[in-house]
């Protein structure tokens, strides 16, 4: 957890020292003050914006973890803007958002676009400069996109629904039951891995606040398979995979893209329908966190040494000789070191589904330290 660990060091650092007046929280004045130090031009108006929208739970102040999501979510907001900004030309034009608005889940044809995207040209150019473009994600995202917040009526009621015992927590076999109410078809295998992820702070069961972000989270996953699933059968084929993972910045060779297709065609009917393209997605995401953790030297790739001082943290028995042997078949481009796309198709090769679920919870409820749900359900949604 070194880089999780130095991360949040960074954070309180500077939080301490955005925070003049020693209050314990950051205002308005404060966060702007931060943000051009950090070489960011954001106007008055713009750092009203992204503060309303950082304080998650709208006490009119914004705590350490709320400080420490936006900062996260700019520093996103920077490879997305480089995403959108097809020509590279440093600024983003109404036709490159609207092309750009599928790696977000919403539809390029919305029709209220247009008057978005002016309401967010603060200064009138045509074109959305970095500032700008992050108070329109964050719109766009947070608010007119919020699914949860629309159906919350619907949630509390499945929520009491589901919770059979009463006690406010849904246990795995609740949650399962909840699935299907959902209209998912998740088999037991999945419903397990999923019910596990949806325990954010690994208390064995899944909380209402949790409840919402799985259902945030299965929906915005709904869409993603839908924009992929171009020939509308149900299913996700090959062909379709590899866009939607290029798409979301992977770049699998052809070869370990059979191998994850493979992996998680759970009913091996060379076909991957809803619950398989949600569980592959899931595990993208939880091998980005395992990724991070074994990656000790922040070279983006992982060595053999790292992968042996690695595999202990996933209660992984193995020799020398059979590290080594898995190490060399997934070393693809024969580099030495593992790229994030040869280290997931290692782990699955393990079969480590189940030996991460056993670790799943401590790596996600480290993560919560560092980042508001709200954002989780971001990152996970753009599985970036």
């Amino acid at each position: 957890f070194c880089h999780l660990q130095c991360f949040w060091s960074d954070i309180n650092g500077l939080f301490a020292a955005t925070d003049e007046i020693k209050d314990g929280s950051i205002q308005t004045n404060e966060l702007g003050k931060c943000m051009t130090k950090l070489g960011f031009k954001f106007t008055e108006t713009q750092i009203k914006y992204m503060y309303k929208m950082a304080d998650a739970d709208g006490n009119g102040t914004i705590d350490v973890e709320e400080f420490a999501s936006l900062l996260l979510f700019t520093h996103y907001c920077e490879k997305l803007y480089a995403i959108a900004d097809e020509d590279g030309d440093n600024k983003v034009s109404i036709a490159e958002l609207k092309k750009f608005l599928p790696h977000l889940g919403i539809p390029e044809s919305r029709k209220d676009i247009d008057d978005i995207f002016k309401q967010f040209d603060e200064d009138k150019s045509g074109d959305l400069q970095y500032e700008e473009f992050v108070s329109i994600v964050m719109k766009l995202l947070f608010t007119d996109n919020d699914v949860v917040s629309k159906n919350i009526d619907k949630l509390v009621n499945l929520f009491k629904e589901l919770d059979t015992d009463k006690s406010g927590q849904l246990s795995a076999k609740e949650l399962e039951a909840g699935y299907t109410k959902m209209g998912f078809k998740f088999n037991a295998k999945q419903s397990k891995f999923i019910s596990k992820i949806a325990d954010a702070n690994n208390s064995g069961e899944v909380d209402f606040e949790e409840f919402c972000h799985l259902y945030g989270f299965l929906t915005d996953v709904k869409t993603i398979f839908q924009q992929f699933d171009t020939n509308k059968d149900g299913i996700i084929q090959i062909e379709e995979l590899d866009k939607c993972l290029k798409d979301l910045l992977f770049h699998f060779s052809p070869q370990q893209l059979k191998f994850l297709y493979k992996m998680v065609d759970s009913d091996k009917n060379g076909k991957l329908d809803f619950e398989e393209f949600t569980t592959l997605l899931l595990f993208v995401h939880v091998c980005e966190k395992l990724f991070a953790i074994a990656d000790t030297d922040g070279s983006n790739t992982v060595s053999i040494e790292e992968l042996k001082v690695f595999l202990p943290f996933l209660e992984v028995k193995a020799s020398d000789d059979e590290v080594k042997k898995a190490f060399t078949t997934f070393d693809e481009d024969k580099s030495g070191a593992l790229s994030f796309e040869e280290f997931i198709c290692l782990v699955m090769s393990l079969t480590f589904k189940q030996i991460v679920l056993k670790q799943l919870g401590c790596v996600m409820q480290t993560c919560s330290a560092c980042i508001s749900e709200s954002y989780q359900l971001l990152f996970l949604s753009l599985i970036h």
